[in-house]
């Protein structure tokens, strides 16, 4: 997924977003997660495969404090099977969202 020059802005806690992808190769994978928010100190959206949580991204300190999306969130150790899945962004905090990038180890 990935906004370009847009963002998915305002999306707040208990929020998600869902996406179905084809995976080509059995792999595990790092999943990237560009983001802005004013708001250091709340937890990172959870990522979910097939209706199980996989982990939360870290969303460390945002290096502006405003909502632009240059921040990265990295969730590496994805397990992902050849097929295809259901993947959702629970939101547990409130972010504008750029890009989602997922690629294998």
């Amino acid at each position: 997924m990935d906004a370009g020059e847009t963002v998915i802005g305002g999306v707040s806690g208990g929020e998600w977003l869902k996406y179905t992808v084809h995976v080509t190769q059995t792999a595990k994978y790092t999943c990237t997660l560009e983001y802005g928010t004013p708001s250091p100190k709340q937890r990172g959206p959870k990522l979910m495969v097939d209706c199980q949580a996989v982990g939360d991204f870290e969303t460390p300190a945002h290096e502006f404090p405003d909502w632009r999306h240059t921040s990265k969130a990295v969730l590496r150790g994805v397990p992902l099977t050849e097929g295809d899945h259901e993947i959702v962004l629970l939101m547990q905090g409130s972010y504008n969202l750029g890009a989602l990038q997922v690629s294998a180890e």
